[in-house]
Parts: structure tokens; C-alpha cells; sequence
């Protein structure tokens, strides 16, 4: 794997008598994941962000700089492709 951030998704199912962690019959071995960009770093005002995005959709607009903004669309870009990618 190259160095850098990636999205990944994790379902995990569990019960009673068992743990199990679903992934796609392509790769049973590996959880699905894309690469968002080649830094592996998130800055301090990024994850501020990705917090106040997640904490409520009408929050946090106000404060994005154009390199949050450029992160928020990466991480969406990113995640749309990973949803693409699980329904196939």
C-alpha cells in the first residue's frame, strides 16, 4: 500500500454465538478502501471541519477555508468512489 490517507469501510455484524466482518467475495481478505490523496497528514482546521461536518449538517460552513473546502470535496470525491465500489 502507498503511503497516504484512505477512506475504508468497516461492517462488522455480530450475535450471540458469532463476530463477523463482512467483505466483498472479491477480497475476503481485505476491507474495501480508496486512497484520498497522497499526504497522509489531516491538519488541525481539516479535522475541525470533518468534526463539525459530522456533528451537524448546518454547522461549520462558516469557518472552511479553501483548504478545508479542497479536503471536504477530496473526502466526498473518495467516498462516493468507495460506495461505487461496494455496490458492484
Amino acid at each position: 500500500m502507498e503511503k497516504g490517507l484512505y477512506l475504508g469501510y468497516l461492517h462488522i455484524r455480530v450475535n450471540a454465538e458469532a463476530l463477523r466482518l463482512m467483505a466483498p467475495e472479491s477480497t475476503p481478505s481485505a476491507l474495501p478502501f480508496v486512497k484520498i490523496r497522497d499526504c497522509p497528514n489531516v491538519s488541525k482546521p481539516e479535522w475541525q471541519s470533518l468534526i463539525n461536518m459530522t456533528l451537524s449538517s448546518h454547522n461549520g460552513n462558516r469557518a472552511d477555508t479553501p483548504d478545508t473546502i479542497s479536503f471536504k470535496k477530496q473526502l466526498m470525491k473518495s467516498a462516493k468512489k468507495l460506495g461505487d465500489k461496494l455496490c458492484k
